[in-house]
Order: C-alpha cells, then sequence, then structure tokens
C-alpha cells in the first residue's frame, strides 16, 4: 500500500525495524536500510529504522554513502580491525557508509595501531578501509607521509593475508568474541572508575 506524502493516514502502531547481517548481509542489510528509511511508511512515521552490520564490504561510492547517511540516522558498521572484507572493493571509488565501531582482539592498544583517521572531510574511515584511489589522490597532492602510512597500512593488510589473521577475523564467531572482549574492557573500566570515586556497587570480576 502507497501513501501520498501529503495523505499520511492515522496509523495504529509505529514499528522500530532492526535490520542486521554478517558480510554479504551486512551489505544487503545497508541496501535494505536505506530503501526502508526511504519508503513511503518512513516518511509517514510508520516505520524507524536502525542498521547494525559486521564485517560489510564497501557497497557504493561516496554519493551514495551521502545519501544513505543523511537517510540512515541510527546505523552502525561493526568492524574487527584486521577483517580482509571491508576493506573491498579496493577500486571505483567505493566507500564506506557511516558509523563505524572497530573492536580489537585482546590488547586493544596493539589494535588501534593501524586504526589512524583519515582527514579528507568524510568522518568514519581508517586507512585500511580507504582505497587505493586514495593512495593515487594523495601522492599527486604530494602528502608523502600520509602516502607511507597508506603503504604501511596496505602491507599490514597483506600480512594479515599472508598469516591468515585476516579471514580468521572476518569469522561470525570471532566477532560474537571480540563484542565480548569489548563488553568486558569496558565494564571493568566503569567499575575501576565508580571504585576511584567511592561508588562499591560494581565489582570487577
Amino acid at each position: 500500500m502507497f501513501y501520498d506524502r501529503d495523505d499520511c493516514p492515522e496509523l495504529a502502531s509505529k514499528w522500530h525495524v532492526y535490520v542486521t547481517g554478517h558480510s554479504l548481509g551486512g551489505a544487503l542489510a545497508t541496501l535494505l536500510a536505506l530503501e526502508l528509511s526511504s519508503s513511503q511508511l518512513a516518511k509517514c512515521g510508520a516505520i524507524n529504522v536502525t542498521m547494525y552490520n559486521f564485517g560489510s564490504p564497501r557497497v557504493g561510492n561516496r554519493r551514495f554513502a551521502d545519501v544513505y547517511n543523511e537517510k540512515v540516522k541510527d546505523s552502525w558498521r561493526v568492524v574487527n580491525h584486521r577483517d580482509i572484507i571491508p576493506t573491498v572493493p579496493r577500486l571505483m571509488g567505493y566507500c564506506h557508509v557511516a558509523e563505524p565501531v572497530y573492536l580489537g582482539a585482546g590488547d586493544l592498544k596493539n589494535a588501534l595501531e593501524n586504526m589512524e583517521l583519515l582527514e579528507d572531510g568524510y568522518q568514519g574511515d581508517f586507512i585500511g578501509e580507504y582505497t587505493p584511489d586514495v593512495l593515487v589522490g594523495e601522492f599527486m597532492k604530494g602528502e608523502k607521509e600520509l602516502v607511507e602510512k597508506i603503504l604501511n597500512t596496505e602491507i599490514n593488510i597483506f600480512r594479515s593475508i599472508r598469516d591468515g589473521s585476516a579471514l580468521m577475523q572476518h569469522m561470525e564467531d570471532f566477532y560474537y568474541i571480540t563484542l565480548l572482549e569489548n563488553v568486558k574492557s569496558n565494564y571493568q573500566t566503569v567499575a575501576a572508575s565508580s571504585q576511584t570515586n567511592g561508588d562499591k556497587s560494581l565489582p570487577i570480576s
């Protein structure tokens, strides 16, 4: 059933729709979230959309990402820091939609070493998720330091493919493990802070 934007009926109930997926399913979740958020039901206020995906590849170009970010306000991409799939496709201007949540397995400090932000007017990507198109563009601008960082990241990506961690960290069970580790780490941080401030209600396990 389709409605005119100016002729939205009174609806008996409103729905909050959660869209999720992993890998290719994450890419499809991105497309569905945009489709639902652009639908007449969303325009009439009948549905609100939240999208969570895990290990999704890039879905479209910068224009697609801009339209998506405008339409889908509650959107989260969960990425294991050495997962290879979020780095593809690597050419033709593909880029990610918002909003990234980066997970690090084990020592978070070490995990963050290859996750330096690239400020080029588009928030939310880190160097390992950018395509080689960026490398060419920055080289033409003479940004030698940035080019060196991107090259080092490319080398690290190939190393992670060689040692198997790139694919291992893409698996669903590994996402589950890193989510648990991050929740536990955050809980311990909050608990320690509460105890420092004199609140003994949160035990540290």
